[in-house]
């Protein structure tokens, strides 16, 4: 029998007695791979931080918003946050899980304990541990299985019905935010969209909010929260969901202005100057130095991209092949 390498990663350390193989996967998972995810978010997704709204936008089937505040700084947001007043994912719901007949699987753990004590009494630990772990877990179903369905919950499932398990646990791992969707249902259909420009296939409007309401940390917001739940209780088939809506009874005099929020909001002139070149053999000049420039960066990125992926794959690679090796190794040869 040939071992991998002549065996030189069965060795144990001088420490704690651990195999050399074992040490190369704590080094790979523990250290490598975090590493290579931390320059990777650092090198192709921090710098782009103005346009990340694009991003997820496209993940929630939705629109993007261009926020510009009193002083001009403008950025790209979702939709949901430059539109909707709640975070319906914060709520709590009254999740529905069945009826299960939890007593035969705790009869079962108890026969699986002692089984797991019978096989640790001839010595076979690694076979009779594992079986009373599974025992004791098994006594805590009635726990257990409401914890399981609480992580498996995803909010939409309250509000919009035509969403089945799959896509719901697809989009409750994925992240995929549907408050625009909710807001929308809620509000009777009512939604205002009004893009100015499209953004890789994406509609994004322009929003101007001079006041803060959209900055969830801001005290305008803390403030626009309450005040609109007040007006959806006593107005259950005229709901307030949205800014637009909600600033546009606040004019009306429907509801009324917190006095953390403003109404009317005095911006100072900024003046923008738009300049055209006369001469266009300049501009195409510009356009191909632009070109070759774009090239340049997709095809290091293109090289980064390889990097990144060979490094992560050969790490699943060689942790699956390392075990795979290491239980062939025992039952075959009773190492």
């Amino acid at each position: 029998m040939t071992l991998f390498l002549n065996g030189s990663l069965n060795g144990a350390d001088p420490w704690i007695g651990l195999p050399t193989y074992l040490w190369i996967l704590i080094l790979w998972w523990f250290i490598l791979i975090p590493v290579a995810w931390y320059l990777l978010k650092r090198i192709r997704w921090d710098p782009f931080v103005r346009f990340h709204g694009l991003h997820f936008a496209k993940k929630n089937d939705s629109a993007a918003c261009l926020i510009t505040d009193e002083t001009g700084d403008t950025h790209i947001v979702a939709e949901h946050i430059a539109k909707c007043i709640f975070s319906y994912g914060e709520d709590d719901y009254a999740i529905e899980i069945p009826e299960y007949q939890t007593r035969w699987v705790r009869i079962a753990g108890i026969a699986v304990i002692i089984i797991g004590f019978l096989l640790i009494v001839v010595g076979r630990w690694s076979a009779g541990l594992p079986l009373i772990i599974i025992g004791i877990l098994a006594q805590f179903t009635e726990r257990i299985i409401p914890w399981v369905y609480g992580k498996l919950f995803w909010y939409p499932t309250q509000y919009l019905k035509d969403i089945d398990w799959k896509q719901a646990a697809l989009y409750k791992f994925g992240n995929v935010n549907y408050d625009c969707k909710i807001a929308q249902l809620l509000q009777g259909g009512e939604w205002d969209l009004y893009p100015v420009v499209n953004a890789a296939g994406i509609a994004v409007e322009w929003i101007f909010d001079s006041d803060h309401w959209c900055e969830r940390r801001s005290r305008q917001h803390k403030a626009i929260v309450p005040s609109a739940r007040a007006y959806n209780k006593e107005n259950p088939n005229d709901q307030v969901h949205t800014y637009t809506k909600y600033q546009r009874y606040l004019t009306e005099g429907k509801i009324e202005c917190p006095p953390e929020v403003r109404k009317d909001f005095l911006v100072p002139w900024v003046r923008i100057d738009l300049g055209f070149p006369f001469n266009l053999r300049n501009v195409d000049w510009g356009g191909k130095l632009r070109q070759m420039a774009k090239t340049k960066e997709a095809k290091r990125n293109s090289t980064l991209d390889t990097y990144m992926m060979a490094l992560i794959v050969g790490g699943v690679m060689m942790f699956f092949g390392g075990l795979l090796l290491r239980i062939l190794m025992k039952v075959l040869f009773k190492t």
